[in-house]
């Protein structure tokens, strides 16, 4: 019985065409990911990441509109910071997207709304009713009234 031994990661990446462009790709986006980073303030670079580098333009993503707002401001002077550097001389440009971090987002607990009172309810009824042209809206309200 002969032992074959197992390829390592590196040989199985390096072999298969597909994989090989995969890792080439992360390699660079890491690579970018990490320059991008040290080229930007520290307030801007902890809200935007790389998301692309494709036919020359790199694709930064902030955390939210304002951060992304920020970041324009930034693109001119990080384009020409980025283009210093040897491997990215051919960046044509920088393209801003915003896409909320899904962390951000807390559960909150949804309030019940307070109950109508007599008055408010009354009132919603007489509405309804002036609104003979639009059925929809009148049931809508009459409905509502009555809760």
């Amino acid at each position: 019985m002969s032992y074959k031994p197992q390829l390592t990661i590196n040989e199985i990446f390096l072999k298969s065409p597909v994989l090989k462009t995969f890792w080439d790709k992360t390699t660079i986006l890491t690579k970018l990911e990490t320059l991008v980073q040290s080229k930007l303030d520290p307030k801007i670079a902890s809200n935007c990441k790389v998301a692309n580098f494709n036919n020359g333009i790199l694709i930064l993503q902030a955390s939210t509109p304002a951060w992304g707002h920020s970041l324009r401001f930034a693109s001119s002077d990080l384009l020409s910071d980025l283009r210093k550097e040897m491997e990215l001389c051919a960046l044509k440009s920088i393209k801003i997207t915003v896409e909320p971090d899904k962390k951000d987002y807390i559960q909150r607990e949804i309030t019940p709304i307070a109950p109508l009172t007599i008055f408010a309810k009354k009132e919603l009824r007489k509405a309804a009713e002036s609104l003979e042209n639009l059925p929809q809206l009148q049931i809508a309200l009459i409905n509502l009234s009555n809760n």
